[in-house]
């Protein structure tokens, strides 16, 4: 027969066997969960700069709007302008031609008559 001492040796034996597996079990628990955390953090983390690459792109094609429609008003302002110069530039010369032979009348009545179409056009 078996011994109590004996007994309780092996009764001690089995309860450190099983407390030494469930360490175990709650070792590598932890240890996976703690392998996740940094993953978990970069993803949380990747998430708002993914929105915040959104947001961007989205403010991006807001502002290429205005780009462009900017670039489309400056090109008729430009036009405009040449337009303007071409007038000024005309008057000028009829301007100074008259001041010089006080001839070319005609020609001061054209370009007024350009300037006064420019300036109802406009």
């Amino acid at each position: 027969m078996i011994s109590i001492s004996t007994l309780w040796a092996v009764v001690i034996a089995a309860i450190g066997l099983v407390m030494t597996v469930m360490n175990i079990i709650d070792k590598s628990i932890t240890f996976k969960e703690r392998a996740k955390k940094p993953n978990e953090k970069q993803d949380e983390r990747l998430a708002i700069l993914e929105n915040d690459m959104i947001y961007v792109k989205g403010q991006l094609k807001i502002h290429d709007g205005y780009f462009t429609s900017d670039k489309e008003q400056i090109s008729e302002i430009k036009e405009q302008m040449r337009k303007s110069n071409r007038i000024i530039i005309q008057s000028l010369q009829s301007i100074i031609g008259h001041a010089i032979d006080g001839n070319d009348i005609e020609q001061l009545r054209e370009s007024k008559h350009e300037i006064e179409e420019y300036l109802l056009n406009k």
